[in-house]
C-alpha cells in the first residue's frame, strides 16, 4: 500500500506541474487581464525560463533532500498559482508566471529521485511506467 501511495503522490505532484504549465493556455481568453497575444506569449516564455533555469539545481538538491525539495516545491508552486489567480495587472501575471515555473521546474527531478529511492531496480522501469502514464489518467477522471 505504501508503494501505491508514492506513485500516486509522485503522479499527483507530475500532474500538478504539467497542469500549472497548460493552464493559462485554457484560462487566458477568460481572464479579466485581456492578454494580446504578445502577452500570452510572454507568459508563456517567463514559465519555461524559470522551468529551464531550475532544473540542473533542482536535480543536485533532490539527490539529497528529494522530500525535502518535492514538498517545498509543491507549496511554492502552490503559492504562485494562487498570485496567478488575484493578479489585477498584466505584470502580476509575469511574475507568478516565473515563479510558477521556478516552481514547478523542481517537481520532475524530485518526483524521478523519490520513485529511484522507494523502489528497487528491477522495479523502477514498471513504476516509472505508472507514475507516466498515472497523471494523463488523473487529467480524464
Amino acid at each position: 500500500m505504501k508503494k501505491l501511495l508514492v506513485i500516486f503522490i509522485t503522479s499527483t505532484s507530475f500532474f500538478l506541474s504539467y497542469f500549472s504549465r497548460i493552464a493559462w493556455s485554457i484560462v487566458s481568453v477568460y481572464s479579466s487581464l485581456k492578454p494580446t497575444p504578445v502577452e500570452d506569449s510572454l507568459i508563456f516564455s517567463l514559465f519555461f525560463l524559470g522551468y529551464v533555469i531550475v532544473q540542473v539545481p533542482a536535480g543536485v538538491a533532490s539527490n539529497r533532500y528529494p522530500r525535502t525539495v518535492a514538498l517545498a516545491s509543491l507549496v511554492r508552486l502552490s503559492a504562485a498559482s494562487l498570485l496567478s489567480g488575484v493578479s489585477t495587472n498584466i505584470s502580476e501575471e509575469y511574475v507568478a508566471s516565473i515563479l510558477m515555473g521556478l516552481s514547478a521546474g523542481w517537481i520532475y527531478p524530485t518526483t524521478i529521485k523519490v520513485l529511484s529511492a522507494s523502489f528497487s531496480r528491477g522495479e523502477l522501469p514498471v513504476v516509472i511506467g505508472y507514475y507516466s502514464l498515472a497523471w494523463p489518467f488523473l487529467l480524464c477522471c
